[in-house]
């Protein structure tokens, strides 16, 4: 049976994430932080990790891509899921204007900012992720908390859905990337990272070789170089389409205009889900 570390508790959007990509007949390791997640890994105490790398409405996940430089981790696999958040009470609260807290994990809170802009009264708590929220009400047992999580972690912890959709975005997800210590030779999808020199038009020369290949840039997200200031690495994810002889010939020639270039994992485009 496949031991896979996630972000969170039960009914945490990465314990979801991990159910979609692996199915049922697998042992979920839970982990408070991103950082736990992969040294399970090292350690070799899991078989696979599940992490968020970026949200359509808040951006990227800047933990994830920090361990992912920090450790010899690999991408092997995605997964995108639709993110709803509702807003769930103990079973004894069917009043909006009786609840003074809201726990939830930052990115939740920060999603639903509408919501609490229209509830002022209500104070956003935050915690480690939505699960842990749910589960600390159910446990508290106090009319006056409420937490937001998914749909399927109010059915987890017993808790009644008060108001549901409550994100600002309809159009809400968020990836999760499948991490692991083997090194995937197939996929249509690769994620790379690269420094390049601090001179004028350094970038430019870096990226030039995928276009004339064919290969189609998905995202690029910089991060500061530790140690130097004003300079940068980049991620960035392409979309090979199964050439891998394009790709590896796309690296060696980025190769020639950059400080250094790594391939972090080839792998499948995920597919999404509903939560």
């Amino acid at each position: 049976m496949k031991r896979i570390a996630y972000l969170g508790i039960p009914g945490s959007f990465s314990f979801f994430a991990g159910k979609k990509y692996f199915g049922n007949k697998v042992e979920m390791i839970d982990n408070m932080t991103i950082k736990n997640v992969f040294t399970n890994l090292i350690k070799g105490s899991a078989d696979y990790g599940v992490v968020p790398v970026e949200n359509s409405t808040t951006g990227s996940i800047l933990e994830t891509y920090d361990q992912l430089m920090e450790s010899n981790m690999t991408i092997c696999g995605e997964v995108r899921l639709k993110i709803h958040h509702n807003l769930m009470v103990t079973k004894q609260n069917t009043d909006i204007s009786e609840i003074k807290k809201c726990y939830s994990h930052p990115q939740a809170i920060s999603q639903c900012e509408s919501f609490f802009e229209n509830h002022d009264w209500i104070k956003p708590v935050l915690t480690t992720d939505t699960a842990t929220a749910a589960k600390f009400i159910s446990e508290n047992n106090r009319k006056d908390e409420a937490a937001i999580a998914s749909h399927d972690t109010a059915k987890i912890y017993n808790l009644d859905i008060l108001k549901k959709n409550i994100e600002k975005n309809m159009n809400n997800f968020t990836r999760f990337i499948i991490i692991g210590s083997k090194n995937n030779n197939v996929g249509n999808k690769a994620s790379v990272v690269f420094s390049v020199k601090h001179i004028p038009g350094s970038l430019f020369h870096a990226l030039r070789p995928y276009a004339g290949l064919g290969l189609n840039l998905m995202k690029i997200e910089s991060r500061p170089l530790f140690g130097k200031a004003w300079e940068y690495i980049f991620f960035a994810d392409f979309e090979i389409k199964n050439n891998l002889d394009k790709f590896h010939l796309m690296i060696k020639e980025m190769k020639e205009s950059t400080e250094f270039i790594t391939v972090l994992g080839i792998y499948n485009k995920g597919e999404t889900y509903e939560t």
